[in-house]
């Protein structure tokens, strides 16, 4: 997680909180424990298929959330600045996707989005779940294999006289 969030935070990024998902954001709170806009990173889940001498291929879901506090009218009565900063989070949501899209994770495989979706609330909040598969090679419990020693033996054939 700590690669990702680092790719997110890199640069002249318009994110001005980046963590991992702890719950920041879970209670219908007046001060969230967070800057705008934020991105929380977790992993959502992985299914485990076994390869040799006891390591494992992860098929990890990565869970972004992007989330901003939208405190300005959006209507067409508002004035442009106003409409413009309401609808900020998708140039947002566009940046966060550009950079992990098909970016390499550590000596892990490539960051794919697979869906995103809004997350809807009644407190004034834009979130937004940004899912990215990723697949992840995992050595801890692998286990030498011990190498037997090799015998060679020679076969010759001989041809046998025809009769």
């Amino acid at each position: 997680l700590m690669a990702i969030t680092a790719k997110l935070e890199a640069g002249n990024s318009p994110l001005k909180y980046v963590d991992e998902d702890w719950g920041q954001l879970d209670s219908y709170s007046p001060s969230y424990p967070v800057k705008w806009p934020c991105a929380l990173v977790d992993v959502a889940s992985a299914q485990w298929d076994s390869l040799a001498n006891g390591s494992q291929l992860g098929n990890t879901s990565i869970r972004i959330l992007v989330g901003n506090l939208r405190v300005t009218n959006s209507s067409t009565k508002a004035s442009a600045t106003q409409r413009t900063k309401a609808f900020e989070i998708y140039g947002i949501l566009r940046e966060v996707h550009k950079r992990l899209h098909f970016e390499k994770v550590g000596e892990n495989g490539l960051l794919k989005r697979i869906s995103s979706r809004r997350i809807k609330r009644d407190d004034g909040l834009q979130l937004y779940e940004l899912v990215y598969a990723l697949q992840y090679v995992d050595d801890s419990a692998k286990k030498e294999q011990a190498t037997a020693p090799v015998t060679i033996t020679r076969v010759v054939a001989e041809r046998w006289p025809a009769s």
